[in-house]
């Protein structure tokens, strides 16, 4: 529980296969961490014009509101809400 708020790359390799494990016997948990990971590859590309930034965070909101999980559900409605 305490490695599923950090970035992939900051997790220890040997916690990496119980958290494997823990995400096997969860889809949604593990489509939340799937979803944290793609927004904060969106976040942190350079390069992106600012169109193009919106038009990808609000497929992002949008795959988010459509996953039947509550916590993305509710924090892509606060991210659409931040943007208008």
């Amino acid at each position: 529980k305490a490695w599923l708020h950090r970035d992939d790359d900051k997790i220890p390799q040997v916690v990496k296969p119980e958290l494997a494990q823990v995400l096997g016997e969860s889809p949604k948990l593990a489509k939340l961490v799937t979803m944290r990971e793609e927004l904060r590859g969106l976040w942190t590309r350079t390069g992106v014009s600012a169109e193009q930034l919106v038009a990808d965070l609000q497929a992002w909101c949008k795959k988010a509101e459509e996953s039947g999980i509550a916590g993305l559900q509710d924090f892509a409605l606060k991210l659409r809400a931040a943007h208008a």
